[in-house]
């Protein structure tokens, strides 16, 4: 396989819906345009480098270095395909999931000039410590905890903050349409989980390749 031969999953409305009332969608499968692909592929590496300041920053880490790599990797895809915020990029956000709001944050948009600068992130703390978080009234509660803890969803973790097994937690988050389990994957949040994922499609397809 090659990266051009990645696909996107696309939900779509029927125009049904189940016994609850709710919305019954059909998906399907659909090649992802080279140019889309190398746009996206360049917005994982502003990701990776995004986290890396991120993490270096909360933990101690170099972090001079690792926003000197952000200011590379973000200049090298400014001049090879524009800023963030311009409608291709967007439209490739839109299909990177979730992310697009990271993506988004990094650029102060001039949208009258369409042109962008950097914000704060690039050249200056902008994070705090997380507070230490016990305990949970509810599994939404413990699912945000979970999100902002491990940028994740941690079944062991919501159902320690609630008191309740891991169990009754993975029913609830289902039912309620919160998160679901992607066999082979793990735990994904829902609009991640219903979305298509064109990182996912990428890295299956690098493996293959």
């Amino acid at each position: 396989g090659s990266l051009v031969e990645a696909t996107v999953t696309k939900k779509t409305k029927t125009g049904r819906k189940d016994e609850k009332g709710r919305n019954i969608y059909s998906y399907r499968e659909e090649p992802v345009k080279a140019d889309v692909l190398a746009r996206v592929i360049g917005q994982l590496g502003i990701l990776a480098a995004t986290r890396g300041a991120m993490n270096a920053e909360l933990r101690g880490g170099d972090v001079d270095e690792a926003r000197v790599q952000l200011n590379l990797i973000y200049d090298e895809y400014v001049r090879e395909h524009g800023f963030l915020h311009e409608r291709k990029n967007v439209l490739a956000m839109e299909e990177a999931g979730d992310d697009f709001w990271l993506l988004q944050a990094l650029e102060e948009w001039d949208e009258e000039n369409e042109t962008a600068i950097k914000r704060d992130m690039f050249t200056k703390d902008t994070l705090r410590k997380p507070t230490v978080i016990e305990s949970a009234d509810s599994v939404s509660d413990g699912f945000s905890a979970s999100l902002q803890t491990f940028a994740g969803v941690n079944v062991a973790y919501i159902a320690n903050l609630t008191g309740r097994s891991e169990d009754s937690v993975a029913a609830e988050l289902v039912d309620k349409g919160i998160a679901f389990e992607d066999p082979g994957v793990g735990w994904k949040p829902a609009d991640i989980y219903l979305s298509g994922n064109v990182r996912k499609k990428l890295i299956m397809a690098q493996s293959a390749a």
